[in-house]
């Protein structure tokens, strides 16, 4: 059986941790952004989809970071054994074909052109384009033609 992990997020201006059963992210340790320094700065979320339903995730805030981390192992300790059998391997077939079809919506394209260089070029043609029709500003008592 699988034991909790933990890598932290690319975050530098906080301290959040994301923690993982095996290859799938089953929760979130962190500071809680933008409230009072005199409020309790630690949050848990514990729960992951597909495969868990939303209701059954379980969220919550402590003291400190370390009371969250705590919290977090006692919720996850007594959610684990609710967990449908199916629940990860039904979050990891998401997972692969949400990076297949990825994939397969940029094969026709060069292996050397990356999704900006396919923006760019798009956003460029657009703004290239001739107007419809010529526009006529009248400006004081002369008029201008665009064309």
């Amino acid at each position: 059986m699988s034991t909790l992990a933990c890598r932290r997020a690319v975050n530098p201006l906080q301290e959040t941790w994301h923690i993982y059963f095996g290859d799938v992210r089953v929760g979130v340790i962190g500071e809680r952004a933008g409230i009072p320094i005199h409020a309790d700065q630690g949050a848990r979320s514990v729960g992951f989809y597909p495969g868990m339903e939303p209701k059954a995730h379980r969220r919550g805030i402590a003291g400190s970071f370390a009371a969250a981390r705590e919290a977090f192992e006692a919720t996850w300790a007594e959610l684990l054994p609710t967990i449908p059998d199916g629940a990860f391997a039904e979050w990891r077939h998401d997972r692969d074909s949400r990076a297949r079809g990825g994939a397969r919506s940029f094969k026709s394209r060069s292996a050397a052109e990356t999704r900006f260089e396919v923006v760019a070029r798009r956003q460029a043609a657009q703004y290239q384009r001739p107007l419809a029709r010529p526009v006529h500003l009248r400006v004081g008592v002369r008029s201008l033609s665009l064309q």
